[in-house]
């Protein structure tokens, strides 16, 4: 073999490991967002309630919505992550004195808000849409979900549903 061959080897070898250090280092760096179930004897369970919530007929004002978000589990209650299902929709949650901000559509970028819920505790999810967020709507049934990502083994990912009936 001559020393140009094993030159190449060795550059194909060290790519490859730096390539997969990079792609391990990456996945590592994504676990912070990723759930960290709960595996405890009694551990959290979310609720929300209502978990359905209409602001019936409504015209170009931004509207309001709450509905509680409560943890009958027997262990802390983490709430990773608040998103919605579009831009002109925003949530946040209050437990407490603690808020998280208000938050919307996830395209990645969202960060975590990490509050805690303890055992038979409940905060307050509040609900903003935006009619005019995307210009004129057409006039309808808008149907809209928050989504509220949580240690709970046994609804990671539990959903608020809200719609309106927009009429000018």
């Amino acid at each position: 073999m001559s020393n140009t061959s094993k030159i190449i080897i060795w550059i194909v070898g060290i790519v490859s490991f730096v390539g997969l250090l990079a792609v391990m280092i990456s996945a590592s760096g994504n676990s912070s967002d990723s759930l960290a179930i709960s595996t405890d004897a009694n551990p959290p369970q979310i609720e929300i309630s209502p978990t359905s919530y209409d602001w019936g007929s409504i015209g170009t004002d931004v509207v309001e919505g709450k509905v509680n978000v409560k943890n009958t589990g027997g262990s802390d209650l983490v709430i990773y992550k608040i998103s919605t299902s579009c831009g002109c929709t925003s949530a946040s949650l209050s437990v407490g004195d603690e808020f998280s901000g208000y938050r919307a559509m996830d395209h990645g970028s969202l960060k975590r808000v990490d509050m805690i819920i303890h055992p038979g505790e409940e905060g307050t999810l509040s609900v903003r849409y935006d009619p005019l967020f995307h210009g004129q709507p057409a006039v309808g049934t808008i149907k809209r979900s928050i989504y509220l990502r949580s240690n709970d083994p046994e609804n990671p990912e539990a959903v608020a549903n809200f719609q309106a009936y927009y009429q000018p």
